[in-house]
């Protein structure tokens, strides 16, 4: 099975929908659901996710259902004085010598938030519940397969969300995934269950942050979320 983590289009934080451009670039990714053809779609419970799974979805005949679960991570900062979510912090921060050789939250300067690392167990639970729905039970670090009649889903969630959701994926801490990887706006991450064992599968990446559609359609990718020196 395919698992499609889909990053909603270029938003209005204020009034959580769609600006002009993120409906743009929802429409486009018109073009990878004709291609790809998911079995299943879901969405976050917010505007912005919900909008633009309609909007990639019009015509398919597929529609996509709510996954309370999905929803961005909460709560946001202040981190260290500035105005950044918990999981946009800083990666030379993250990437310091002691986290790096104990991979534990608590060394990660900033993150102690009780209530922002509640969201990490969460996800783990509601991911595991979600997929076991889907024929994929957890069982340590692989997935048991049992009969589904699905072979490809897309989930239309956000940034900090699908970053989370992807640590626990590939079984690697979260502030890493955090740092690590940039998730542009209507950008398509595939997780592919690799059954090489029968009956045995393990999470792999096949693309991190695919924007084909937006290349295809002519649409810069937005610079929503990059903070920094992106050329």
């Amino acid at each position: 099975m395919r698992l499609h983590i889909i990053r909603h289009g270029d938003p209005d934080y204020v009034a959580d929908t769609l600006t002009e451009r993120g409906r743009r670039e929802a429409e486009a990714l018109r073009e990878w659901t004709a291609r790809e053809a998911p079995d299943r779609a879901y969405h976050s419970p917010m505007g912005r996710a919900r909008l633009t799974a309609e909007l990639a979805l019009a015509g398919s005949g597929l529609t996509a259902t709510c996954e309370p679960w999905t929803a961005e991570l909460s709560p946001w900062g202040p981190l260290l004085g500035e105005k950044l979510a918990y999981w946009d912090q800083h990666g030379h921060r993250i990437r310091n010598p002691t986290f790096l050789a104990s991979r534990r939250i608590e060394d990660v300067p900033g993150l102690d938030a009780p209530e922002f690392l509640a969201n990490l167990p969460r996800v783990a639970a509601a991911s595991d519940a979600f997929l076991a729905r889907h024929g994929l039970a957890r069982d340590g670090g692989v997935y048991r397969v049992t009969p589904c009649d699905c072979r490809s889903i897309a989930v239309f969630c956000h940034m900090g969300f699908g970053l989370t959701w992807l640590a626990h994926l590939l079984a690697m801490p979260a502030p890493l995934a955090w740092c690590s990887f940039h998730l542009h706006t209507t950008s398509v991450t595939t997780i592919l269950f690799d059954e090489r064992d029968p009956g045995t599968a393990t999470p792999r990446a096949l693309w991190v942050g695919d924007i084909t559609h937006l290349n295809r359609a002519g649409i810069e990718p937005s610079l929503m979320g990059i903070k920094a020196n992106y050329r």
